[in-house]
């Protein structure tokens, strides 16, 4: 019963990492998800959680200072920042039907 159990939990596993994408970027890397859409059919990829702004706070209060980003991996963030945990950021999150690798669509 036990190996049943470890061969479905596996199986599951196996199925969310083949709906991963990772995009390169002149910053780093972008890890999102591919999506079916059950409304209207077909299938798009998610980005969630990429900052782009530096928090406001302190001296920072309305006013514009770019974002100084190192090169870095931006993987999947979403919505699992907890507050309090770490300061707060200007963040964006996008949806893209059309990714190509090589010149190739992806799907």
């Amino acid at each position: 019963m036990a190996s049943v159990i470890n061969i479905v939990v596996l199986l599951a596993v196996l199925s969310v990492q083949a709906l991963a994408v990772r995009v390169r970027v002149s910053d780093g890397l972008l890890e999102g998800e591919r999506v079916f859409n059950e409304y209207g059919g077909g299938q798009y990829y998610s980005f969630k959680g990429i900052p782009y702004a530096q928090p406001p706070l302190g001296n920072l209060r309305f006013k514009w200072k770019p974002y100084s980003l190192q090169q870095q991996d931006y993987l999947d963030l979403g919505n699992r920042l907890v507050a309090g945990k770490a300061p707060d950021a200007e963040e964006i999150q996008f949806w893209e039907n059309t990714l190509t690798e090589f010149g190739q669509r992806l799907y």
